[in-house]
């Protein structure tokens, strides 16, 4: 049924499982749940505001962490699954990608992720052929590698530029994990399989790592209706297959990041009888980074070179397999310094280089170009001021300029101030900018009878007001927070049923909310609570209703997390979103989303410091989920990805 690429499956799963039995167990870390005092994570240091180490409660904007501990004990399986855990955040699909796009603030633009930037260690996951391809990055990447995501809610264009619209994602791994080896494999309820594998050694002045991730999941039936009042059935199995591969030295560090995810879908087109069962898409990403910190004149510059591969195949077995192809590479540039105790300045640059194409082969006219051969390049400056006035309050000022090659240049601004009272409270307010250039896809796509581009679109931009309360104690962290976004020349699609669609600037969107955030450890306890309800309303102009994205107004997350006796570990995460609104000229065609509730837990016992088995189970609740159809607006809704509770046996070893 599949195509020939589709990398080998429970052999995988075989092979890490006979390395795990014929290892030597020796002594090493005890569990890893509470590694970190609660005080311990709060004094993180965070480096994606300003690009240099800083307190979350002292960084300007508004961010939250992700961290390794939570990761591991909500037994997320995917990045998908990790992002699920911050304050605000939705991952959603279409029909083309199964998970595809992040929704931040109420904010999601389509079917790729054209609003939030995916960083590894501060270099960016970006690609300039559709703006946000990021399937195989969601579901493929080696989750055990991470040491913590931050997250910026809010424009991040002033330090990252295009594309860092409605929010930041920094995925920051490992560095220099103790050497050994780890392996960990689990079967599921459902036919789902997975394996992970790790290995470091390190000897100064060299460290090496190796991190592989497998998970497939061959049977993941939906049904709904299309664009034409048709129904249909479609398997949504995935099998995702995902390597890192670092190297440093001394002050240079060299980073190899693959995935790749086969995943079913409906189709190119919402319009099931085009298409057969065996329909999929593969998708492959590849990203290598090679970056170096040196001081110079007083400061420290920061040098990187980053490439982004992008292959995807649509393996339609119907009138037009089709595929996508892009590389992008990006020169880096940054320096840093103190001008005196209290003032701090960066500035930087960076260029960027895109090239490649799509197109497709139908079976009565053949070749069909979609997106024609491309070369073009994006450029950016910068630069931040950053002063404390005293020990209480700091002042940070910055500026960014964009020069696309097909648009005019575009500078965009912040400006943040942060007060700190002795007693652990804090106050932030921001004001920032955004910039997006349209991507290659947006401009140039001639799909006849599908979608079709527009050379005239002109950058969206956005400005955001940002207020932050919060305090903090060796025992709680609780934040509240109010925003409120404008954005211009917004780019949107829309089609009638089995009309061709096009992209345009819309005009106006409006987008405002409220975020609170709570983290707990009760004192003397071996728990803690992570807590947040996120409300949001937004409007686009000349539609009526305050939720014109259709994504939810309400978003509610619960974690509770433990150990006991030093050998049970355990955790349990609820996700809760609801008051969501279909597009209203959409047909009526499949079940309204009214809410969505996600229960995950994990439950392990420890038997020796080298073994731990688990359990874990998604969806505990058996819910079937549906979302709005937000890329061709023509029907209400779609099924999501996962459907029906599902549960995971593993064993983990270190050696």
């Amino acid at each position: 049924m599949l195509a020939g690429r589709r990398p080998p499956c429970r052999c995988i799963v075989a092979m890490l499982s006979l390395m795990a039995c014929g290892a030597s167990a020796q002594e090493t870390d005890p569990a890893e749940l509470f590694s970190l005092s609660f005080e311990e994570l709060l004094d993180v240091q965070v480096v994606t505001s300003s690009r240099r180490e800083q307190t979350l409660s002292r960084a300007a904007g508004i961010l939250s962490v992700v961290s390794r501990e939570q990761i591991l004990a909500y037994g997320a399986k995917d990045l998908a699954d990790a992002l699920e855990l911050a304050p605000g955040t939705l991952t959603m699909g279409t029909y083309m990608f199964p998970v595809n796009s992040l929704m931040l603030r109420g904010d999601l633009p389509g079917q790729y992720n054209t609003h939030v930037l995916f960083l590894l260690d501060g270099y960016p996951l970006r690609e300039a052929q559709n703006g946000g391809s990021d399937l195989a990055f969601l579901r493929a990447f080696p989750i055990r590698l991470i040491e913590r995501i931050e997250i910026i809610r809010g424009p991040g264009s002033v330090q990252y530029g295009s594309n860092a619209f409605t929010g930041v994602v920094n995925i920051i791994t490992r560095k220099n994990p103790p050497t050994g080896q780890q392996a960990h494999a689990a079967l599921g309820s459902n036919g789902e399989a997975g394996a992970e594998f790790s290995h470091a050694y390190g000897s100064k002045p060299w460290h090496t790592s190796l991190d592989v991730h497998y998970y497939e999941d061959d049977s993941n039936w939906l049904s709904a209706f299309d664009e034409t009042g048709s129904s249909y059935r479609r398997n949504y199995f995935q099998q995702n297959l995902g390597l890192r591969a670092r190297v440093d030295w001394r002050d240079w560090q060299l980073s190899y990041l693959y995935a790749y995810s086969d995943s079913g879908h409906v189709g190119t087109l919402p319009i099931a009888g085009l298409y057969t069962e065996q329909a999929h898409i593969e998708a492959e990403r590849h990203w290598l980074n090679l970056s170096t910190r040196q001081a110079l004149f007083g400061g420290e510059l920061s040098l990187g070179l980053t490439y982004n591969g992008l292959r995807n195949d649509y393996v339609n077995p119907g009138p037009q397999p089709s595929y996508m192809d892009g590389q992008d590479w990006q020169w880096d540039l940054s320096w840093q310094t103190a001008l005196s105790i209290k003032t701090s300045l960066i500035v930087g640059m960076d260029v960027q280089h895109n090239s490649g194409d799509s197109a497709g082969e139908h079976v009565q006219t053949g070749h069909v170009t979609i997106v024609p051969d491309y070369q073009v390049h994006h450029s950016r400056w910068f630069a931040e001021l950053s002063h404390q006035f005293n020990p209480a309050f700091a002042l940070v000022a910055g500026v960014q300029w964009n020069k696309p090659d097909r648009s005019g240049g575009h500078l965009s601004g912040r400006m943040s101030a942060n007060y700190h009272w002795q007693n652990g409270a804090f106050i932030k307010l921001q004001y920032a900018e955004a910039f997006r250039a349209p991507s290659l896809l947006e401009q140039d796509i001639a799909l006849q009878g599908v979608v079709i581009g527009n050379p005239d679109l002109a950058p969206e931009t956005a400005d955001t007001w940002d207020l932050q309360w919060g305090y903090r104690s060796p025992a709680l962290f609780t934040a509240f927070s109010v925003f409120y976004t404008r954005t211009e020349d917004i780019i949107t699609r829309q089609a009638q049923p089995g009309q061709t669609a096009s992209y345009f600037n819309f005009g106006q969107q409006r987008l405002k909310g409220l975020e609170w955030e709570v983290l707990w450890q009760p004192p003397d306890q071996h728990m803690r609570v992570d807590f947040s309800w996120t409300y949001q309303q937004n409007s686009l102009a000349g539609e009526a209703g305050d939720n014109a994205s259709g994504m939810p107004h309400h978003l509610l997350k619960l974690g509770l997390s433990g150990d006991w006796q030093g050998k049970w570990e355990w955790g349990i995460h609820v996700l809760h979103a609801r008051q969501w609104d279909n597009h209203k000229d959409a047909l009526d065609v499949n079940p309204q989303n009214h809410t969505l509730t996600n229960l995950r837990g994990r439950l392990a016992y420890r038997f020796n410091p080298a073994w731990q088995g688990w359990l874990t189970v998604e969806n505990g609740l058996d819910e079937t989920w549906w979302q709005p159809e937000t890329t061709r607006k023509v029907v209400n809704t779609q099924p999501y990805y996962e459907r029906g509770r599902r549960t995971m046996a593993g064993v983990s070893l270190k050696f």
